[in-house]
């Protein structure tokens, strides 16, 4: 147990040093080996209170890693919204263009 909990720590602190320069997929890594670790420590109760505070203090770094990941997901978003707003915007354009095939003609007086 006290082995998987120091797999966590390791692997919480990895993502907490390079937080500002970790891609989408990193975070996704980080959470499937996490998850497997959690999952391999079952349903084992801690009685140890410096376990406990070892655990707590993983706990803690998550809100600094959920901020990260929300922050991203809102730039992200703000990104889509941005390509959706410029397709429709060339859509509109490209709908215009219909009258390209069109002849005008000048007239001197």
């Amino acid at each position: 147990m006290l082995e998987l909990i120091e797999k966590i720590e390791q692997l919480t602190q990895r993502l907490l040093d390079s937080l500002e320069i970790v891609e989408y997929e990193q975070y996704v890594l980080f959470i499937e080996q996490r998850e497997v670790l959690i999952t391999l420590m079952g349903e084992e109760f801690i009685h140890e209170e410096t376990l406990a505070s070892r655990i707590r203090n993983v706990v803690q770094a998550d809100q600094v890693i959920l901020k990260k990941m929300i922050s991203l997901k809102e730039q992200a978003q703000q990104e889509l919204n941005k390509i959706t707003r410029n397709k429709t915007k060339q859509s509109m354009y490209d709908a215009d263009s219909s009258y390209s095939s069109s002849v005008f003609f000048d007239r001197k007086y």
